[in-house]
């Protein structure tokens, strides 16, 4: 738990993905935590409006289909499944979608971990949003979204301006920063790791396109 005067915009909780229960993910609490990741991307500036935009949607889609029968749907899992069974694919696809999203900050807020774990502060961390980008969304979009992100990657604000945004513009907080970050990071890898899991194993199509 942070102190006062070390206080990052973490301190709520907000960020941390709920832990399975037997390896499924409460719906509310998945929402909870996609919208503090979106809080969190506003605060970074508006280069990712189009990333926020679209999570908002699925969010709110998400949010649409849980409360048509918030019984059984209290889990991602009886959710999903329930909707395969019914040929649905409203749920499914806004899923698939979100966790996409998530899974591309997941990469980049990874990378800024791994550098600060490896004692380095490169200011230019343009080439991390980037490589999060091939390596999760690029393949589902055609070549003028591509060339849009390309462009918003370049334009990421320096490593020192996102530390101190995390820090809620308090100087000094770093170590902070980046201590109240992991548990983030690891939250969400995990959840991202559940959600594959479960279209695999429910023959859902993690590669479906846009």
């Amino acid at each position: 738990m942070s102190s006062q005067n070390e206080e990052t915009v973490f301190a709520s909780g907000k960020l941390i993905f709920p832990k399975p229960k037997e390896d499924k993910i409460d719906t509310l609490e998945f929402l909870e935590a996609a919208k503090g990741v979106v809080t969190l991307i506003d605060l970074f500036g508006t280069i990712f409006s189009v990333v926020k935009l679209d999570m908002n949607g699925n969010i709110t889609k998400l949010t649409k289909q849980y409360q048509k029968s918030p019984s059984n749907h209290s889990t991602l899992h009886d959710m999903i499944i329930a909707e395969k069974q019914q040929g649905g694919i409203f749920a499914t696809d806004a899923l698939l979608w979100l966790k996409r999203a998530l899974h591309f900050f997941q990469v980049f807020l990874e990378a800024i971990l791994k550098d600060s774990e490896n004692g380095e502060k490169v200011e230019n961390v343009s080439p991390h949003l980037t490589v999060a980008y091939q390596t999760t969304l690029e393949r589902y979009h055609n070549f003028i979204i591509r060339k849009t992100f390309g462009f918003l990657c370049s334009k990421c604000p320096n490593r020192s301006k996102l530390v101190l945004t995390m820090s809620k513009g308090v100087e000094g907080r770093e170590e902070a920063v980046i201590r109240d970050l992991a548990p983030v990071v690891t939250s969400l890898k995990q959840t991202i790791a559940i959600i594959d899991q479960l279209y695999l194993d429910n023959e859902l199509d993690l590669e479906a396109g846009a």
